[in-house]
């Protein structure tokens, strides 16, 4: 215990920094209810975004009075934890406040909110430990497309006002921003998603470079092939060149703790991966890809686009997600830090996308992280002067090359003939089975132009090892696959029984079984979501 505490007193709580996240959706309200208790704004919601911002601005720092005993539950819990927050940095420093994560940044308004509940003087504190405990890394999440779209026209509205840049003065004139891979493969696809990342972060240096502020990138990848996961060190060298420039966040959660860093000696050795990818993506020139390059996957991403948002609007889509994977169960297991959707409701936009990846990798159908690649693809592979295009972005391009790659391992870990097991559980409707045959299609155009793209004959023949590893391990998940489709046929239609107690019973033990199933599927894939 002396020698623990002596390393405190020399070190710090340096390594025990929380990062604090909320949605933006959270804030806006809270903001609209303080703002009209204090007589400062009647009408903070209907205002527009850069109105919001203006206003926010004018009134940073200003004294108010509140009754917080009438506020709503979530303003108080909002001000209680800006509260802790300033009590932990004025107790432990600085360092101790990891950063305050804004989910679903939309506008300049959402990230000025942060800092004007930070800047709010509080009166369980002295005035000067209210006002007094330093900066508040802020840091806007960018996870949709629209959003990923919008983040440098934020940027640049963000840095225009002084009381922000007055911060980031005291931060060292530096901004971290937090870009989402798991939620904006979500809502645009994987190939959309791929670019607009990439797009995203090429602009957002560029426009930091001018306002001469450092950008530190955080990137929020999942574990999973569809949230952005895939061998760390090729992840990091395909970002855009300058884009690292010696600082570099990345998350690493679920069972990927376990993969990489249960063992001393592979834990050592992921980390010096990564600091030798990080350093070598530092050190590239600043260059960006050929423009036609980029004009070639601009129209990629544009069609793969179309394609997945076409899947996502089928009639009957939702019905059929929920009959063909088992979602349903998976959204009642006992895991995970957060729930499985951000409201209620069963809309497929709130929910997450763990569990939306989850659901797909259960089934053997890894539609997040190929859907829309094929028809993208095809588009271009029968003219020959494209194909060769192609093929000179996948042999020159580190970025396009780990993109294929990775939806090559996606697609190699598809199984048409265990996923059309689970198609099958809604074989009573018509138009759900079209959008099976759908699925599988596109699967088809994938495979195809994957292939076409890399010049190979079969998927991952390039990784002999690799390809075998799954073709050994899919020997032992295979009959997992087929009791769970016999289990959630067996559970639905228990569920339509008349309810009893040994009705009640049955479901409950077919439930129990279902999640065994789940978890065994998992562990034989290697990833949930």
């Amino acid at each position: 215990m002396r020698e623990w505490l002596d390393q405190i007193r020399i070190f710090g709580f340096h390594l025990t920094c929380l990062d604090v996240r909320q949605d933006s959706r959270v804030h806006g309200p809270v903001m609209a209810e303080i703002l009209a208790q204090a007589g400062l704004c009647d009408n903070f919601a209907e205002r527009s975004p850069d109105e919001q911002a203006q206003l926010l601005a004018e009134t940073l720092g200003v004294d108010v009075k509140l009754d917080e005993e009438s506020l709503s539950e979530a303003a108080q819990e909002t001000l209680r934890l800006f509260r802790l927050l300033r009590r932990a940095a004025k107790s432990y420093g600085a360092s101790a406040l990891g950063g305050h994560v804004i989910s679903m940044t939309r506008n300049a308004a959402d990230i000025l909110t942060v800092l004007w509940l930070w800047r709010m003087p509080t009166t369980d504190l002295a005035a000067e430990e209210s006002t007094d405990s330093g900066p508040l890394p802020i840091m806007p999440l960018f996870e949709t497309i629209d959003d990923l779209e919008r983040a440098p026209q934020i940027l640049r509205s963000l840095f225009g006002f002084p009381a922000y840049r007055e911060h980031l003065a005291a931060m060292g004139d530096r901004q971290t921003v937090m870009i989402g891979y798991s939620d904006s493969t979500k809502d645009g696809g994987y190939l959309t998603a791929c670019w607009s990342l990439y797009h995203c972060q090429t602009t957002l240096r560029e426009l930091a470079a001018e306002a001469g502020i450092e950008l530190t990138f955080f990137h929020g990848r999942g574990g999973s092939l569809g949230r952005g996961g895939g061998p760390t060190t090729s992840s990091i060298l395909s970002l855009p060149p300058g884009s690292v420039d010696g600082a570099l966040r990345l998350t690493e959660q679920g069972e990927v703790l376990a993969d990489k860093y249960d063992d001393p000696a592979i834990a050592h050795r992921h980390l010096e991966l990564v600091m030798w990818s990080a350093l070598i993506v530092s050190g590239s020139p600043p260059a960006t890809a050929a423009p036609e390059w980029r004009e070639t996957m601009q129209t990629l991403s544009t069609r793969a686009f179309a394609a997945y948002r076409e899947l996502f609007d089928k009639p009957g889509f939702v019905d059929f997600f929920r009959r063909v994977t088992p979602i349903s169960e998976i959204e009642q297991l006992p895991i995970g830090s957060r729930p499985a959707r951000r409201k209620g409701g069963g809309q497929l936009k709130d929910l997450r996308a763990i569990p939306w990846v989850f659901s797909w990798t259960q089934a053997r159908c890894l539609v997040p992280a190929w859907f829309g690649l094929g028809t993208a693809l095809t588009s271009m592979v029968d003219d020959p002067e494209s194909l060769e295009r192609l093929r000179t972005m996948y042999r020159e391009w580190t970025f396009f090359r780990v993109t294929i790659d990775n939806a090559e391992l996606a697609l190699a870990k598809t199984d048409l003939q265990i996923a059309e097991c689970y198609a099958n559980l809604a074989r009573d409707t018509a138009e759900l089975m079209k959008i099976g045959a759908f699925v599988a299609e596109e699967y088809e155009r994938s495979v195809r132009g994957v292939l076409a793209v890399t010049g190979n004959d079969e998927l991952l023949s390039g990784t002999a090892w690799l390809r075998e590893s799954i073709r050994v391990r899919n020997r032992y998940i295979d009959p997992l696959n087929l009791i769970q489709v016999e289990l959630l046929r067996r559970l639905r239609k228990c569920q339509e029984e008349e309810a009893n107690e040994a009705a009640a019973a049955r479901e409950e033990e077919l439930r129990h079984l279902t999640r065994l199933s789940i978890a065994g599927i998992a562990s034989g894939m290697r990833t949930s979501g």
